[in-house]
Formats: structure tokens, C-alpha cells, sequence
């Protein structure tokens, strides 16, 4: 093995061109961080139902104005936490649409007051 010793590269003289930095508005390409918390949780949450699920078993009696139905606990206890979701879910979805267009409409008004400049 040849081993030449090496010299310590010269400090960039002002002549050269440094090399471009990223512009601030580019962000670095993504990298996963190794956990997915949603996955972590979306398996907590399906264990957790499958051991309410095994604890709730017993038909109850439901009466809904004039119609009554037996069905197990934790049906009557899925069916309203999808019932929840899917609510959550419309809200989410109004709210969202009402920001979007309010502030479509303000950056509207700003191109309005540039443009009258």
C-alpha cells in the first residue's frame, strides 16, 4: 500500500465560486422518520376494540320511538363511534371549505390592492 502523505486542500480564494445554496423557499427532499405514529395508534385503537368487543358481548335492549332492537353492546357502541366519525368528518370538511374560500377572498383583496397601486 502506498501511502502518500496529503496535503490539506487550500482555502476557497475569492476567485472561486462557492458552490449555490438551496434557496430558503426549496425544502430538502423528505425522510421518513422510522415510526409511523398513526400506524402505532391505528394498531392501539384495534386492539383496544377487540378487547372491548370480547368484554361486551351481552344483548342489550335499544328503544328507538317505536321500534326496538336487541343487538350485542359493542355493536350499538361501533355503530356510534362510526356514526361520530363520519359527523367529525362533515364538519371538518365545512370548516375547511369556509377558510379555503375566506382566504382565497383575502388574497383576492390583496391582488385587488397591488393591482391598484
Amino acid at each position: 500500500m502506498d501511502s502518500e502523505p496529503t496535503s490539506p486542500k487550500p482555502a476557497p480564494s475569492e476567485k472561486e465560486a462557492a458552490p449555490p445554496a438551496q434557496p430558503p423557499h426549496e425544502l430538502a427532499p423528505y425522510r421518513g422518520t422510522g415510526i409511523s405514529w398513526a400506524l402505532v395508534f391505528g394498531i392501539v385503537i384495534t386492539v383496544l376494540v377487540a378487547v372491548l368487543a370480547a368484554a361486551n358481548t351481552t344483548p342489550v335492549e335499544v328503544n328507538l320511538i317505536f321500534w326496538k332492537v336487541q343487538a350485542p353492546l359493542i355493536t350499538l357502541i361501533l355503530i356510534v363511534i362510526v356514526l361520530a366519525v363520519i359527523v367529525d368528518e362533515l364538519v371538518g370538511i365545512a370548516v375547511r371549505r369556509r377558510r379555503r374560500q375566506r382566504l382565497h377572498e383575502q388574497h383576492q383583496l390583496r391582488q385587488l390592492k397591488q393591482d391598484s397601486k
